[in-house]
């Protein structure tokens, strides 16, 4: 649980000078001291509802990463305006799911994957489906595919090793407001910035190669 001390609005807005900076300097500029000479009533304003967010989320939100994430994202173009917003709420989440995913160990990936596969073996066995019958099926406004993977009993780890084609197979002819209800993003949005950075990640450890050809082999749908 994220907890810390509520910043104020100055704070708030010098670092995201500094983060802002940083991101296209490459180092970090001095803080600001004249506070009244940058920040006028309307970024105030915008400064304080980010500043009620913050309260609000105080066991979620860890701000300065918020930020930071923000700024990278936006190549330093951060605006106030943008703090709390849909949009920089889902880079935050990305951010923080992203870094999660270099602390998992290859093995710890391999476990999930397996897990996954028993899974939908076993719903499959269960309903009296068949592997494609799984991935495809749509007679529910949310696909099973999508709740097994809302609710966490398949892991995403196991779509990240799905050839592009497959993929798109298997996730593109779901409307997008499907994905807004689960994941509160698009469709290209969950395959980009999750599935596919996922894959990044498995790629770049050679001994879960072996797995990676055998569920492309698999998932030929």
């Amino acid at each position: 649980m994220i907890q810390c001390r509520i910043p104020s609005i100055e704070e708030i807005y010098n670092e995201l000078h500094r983060e802002n900076f940083y991101a296209r300097k490459g180092f970090y500029p001095r803080s600001i001291k004249n506070f009244d000479s940058v920040l006028d009533k309307e970024k105030r304003e915008l400064l304080g509802r980010f500043q009620q967010t913050i309260r609000r989320n105080a066991d979620l939100i860890d701000w300065k990463i918020y930020i930071k994430a923000n700024a990278q994202y936006f190549k330093g173009r951060l605006e106030v305006k943008t703090l709390g917003s849909l949009q920089a709420n889902k880079v935050y989440r990305t951010y923080i799911e992203y870094n999660k995913d270099l602390q998992r160990t290859p093995d710890d990936i391999r476990h999930e994957i397996i897990r996954s596969l028993k899974y939908i073996r076993d719903f499959c066995e269960d309903n009296g489906m068949t592997l494609r019958q799984y991935f495809l099926d749509r007679q529910n406004y949310i696909p099973i595919i999508l709740t097994h993977l809302y609710s966490g009993a398949v892991s995403p780890y196991l779509y990240a090793l799905f050839p592009n084609d497959q993929m798109f197979l298997a996730f593109g002819d779901i409307p997008d407001d499907v994905y807004e209800e689960l994941f509160r993003c698009t469709r290209n949005e969950l395959l980009e910035y999750n599935l596919k950075a996922k894959r990044k990640t498995i790629l770049s450890y050679p001994v879960l190669t072996d797995i990676i050809n055998k569920i492309e082999q698999l998932v030929k749908l």
